[in-house]
């Protein structure tokens, strides 16, 4: 795993399922940002957790040295409900496609806070040729021959937080680096720079060595969420709700950008369709479809979420700069915002 999203592993049955835990903590550096006085998990992130247990549950199921295993697609991931501080995030993943030995295997996976329902997931992920060359420890084959979320726990605590790991410069949740452009209420294209090194991990855990396939999802979810925004007048914010699909052909080129394209399909009073697609290289290397939830932050708005952390975001990423006609306008007034930011609006 290139970083941790999971705190421990609680349960298994090699072959057939996986039980995993995140408790997510306050000071987790992310959450100012995502979102300024709603503070919640990102969704990719759940899907991380989700990935990193299924992962697990195939280093256990399989004999032999690690093989790695990089994402395919994603399908009929639905969003019920926020994982908020405080609250610990149980996660389960049942092999449902499992050919050997080296076909795709298909997972359904879900999500639980307090025995409610989070999120679900059906995920395919596929063996990458060769070997991981630094193998990680192994799981051991002790099978718990239990429903998955009435095991007795069994625990494997995964890597905790490292002391003095936090750097001095604050974190933000932004995974495109600028728009390059923006046909307001249509289409809108950002880009992405893919680092040549990983930088210190954001997420005080294991240093991400590359671009995951939620980071991109991620960065293809703001660029269309930023979209929607725009196009909802700067009224309403857009939160994932379902992602019926996303694919994934092929890992991103170090020192190359990622460019990604979306185009808003429909618009409607409490949602929004939109299709991404994102490019490198003039290659397609994953695309994506993304219905997003419209909310305010008015008094009888569930949950609260303040449209003005998308505007800075906006404002983050040139949206208002880039040179194609029909651009999105500025607000006449950015002061309307400034109560609410995190930071003065520049």
């Amino acid at each position: 795993m290139e970083f941790s999203i999971l705190d421990r592993i609680t349960a298994w049955v090699p072959g057939r399922w996986i039980r995993a835990e995140k408790h997510l903590r306050p000071t987790e550096p992310y959450l100012p940002d995502h979102f300024p006085g709603t503070p919640v998990l990102p969704g990719v992130l759940i899907l991380e957790g989700m990935i990193q247990a299924g992962e697990c549950l195939l280093d256990l199921s399989e004999p032999g040295p690690r093989r790695r295993y990089k994402v395919e697609s994603f399908r009929g991931v639905k969003f019920m409900r926020f994982v908020q501080p405080g609250e610990t995030l149980q996660i389960c993943c049942q092999l449902v496609d499992f050919r050997k030995p080296d076909g795709p295997v298909e997972m359904l996976c879900q999500g639980e806070v307090g025995g409610r329902l989070a999120i679900s997931a059906r995920i395919r992920m596929a063996a990458c040729n060769g070997q991981d060359p630094a193998p990680e420890q192994s799981w051991g084959q002790k099978a718990r021959e239990a429903s998955p979320f009435s095991a007795s726990p069994q625990t494997v605590p995964l890597s905790p937080p490292e002391n003095g790991q936090e750097t001095t410069e604050p974190f933000r949740w932004l995974w495109i680096d600028r728009f390059t452009e923006f046909q307001a209420g249509s289409w809108a294209e950002a880009c992405k720079y893919v680092p040549l090194e990983a930088k210190r991990s954001p997420f005080g855990r294991i240093n991400p060595a590359r671009i995951t396939p939620t980071l991109i999802l991620e960065g293809m979810a703001q660029t269309g969420g930023l979209l929607v925004f725009e196009a909802t007048g700067f009224q309403l914010a857009p939160i994932m709700a379902r992602i019926p699909q996303a694919e994934f052909y092929f890992q991103p080129q170090p020192g190359e950008a990622l460019l990604y394209r979306a185009h808003l399909d429909r618009l409607g009073p409490e949602g929004a369709a939109v299709t991404i697609a994102s490019q490198q290289a003039a290659q397609m290397q994953a695309k994506a479809q993304i219905l997003f939830a419209l909310v305010g932050n008015d008094a009888d708005a569930q949950p609260k979420v303040d449209p003005a952390i998308f505007y800075r975001m906006m404002l983050a990423s040139s949206a208002f700069e880039v040179p194609t006609p029909g651009r999105p306008l500025p607000l006449p007034d950015q002061g309307i915002f400034a109560s609410s930011l995190t930071f003065p609006v520049e």
